[in-house]
């Protein structure tokens, strides 16, 4: 995460998430806080599934990739 600046309590501010790459078992979204123009900081989020049994990666329901890829 890269943090570019801060906020008071009274700030509007506007949270972004959009999907930046999708593989068979995960999903990367970039993320970012703004307050106006300004960037006040930025990241990226990698999400898994991975199977209840052993934790290990496993390829998404089908329903759930065509969707995220709708």
């Amino acid at each position: 995460m890269l943090i570019f600046g801060t906020s008071a309590i009274a700030d509007e501010l506007v949270v972004t998430a959009a999907i930046k790459q999708v593989g068979k078992a995960t999903v990367l979204f970039e993320q970012s806080v703004l307050r106006g123009d300004n960037c006040l900081c930025a990241g990226e989020v990698k999400v898994a599934c991975v199977s209840r049994a052993n934790r290990k990666p496993v390829a998404m329901p089908d329903a759930l990739f065509s969707q995220i890829n709708n």
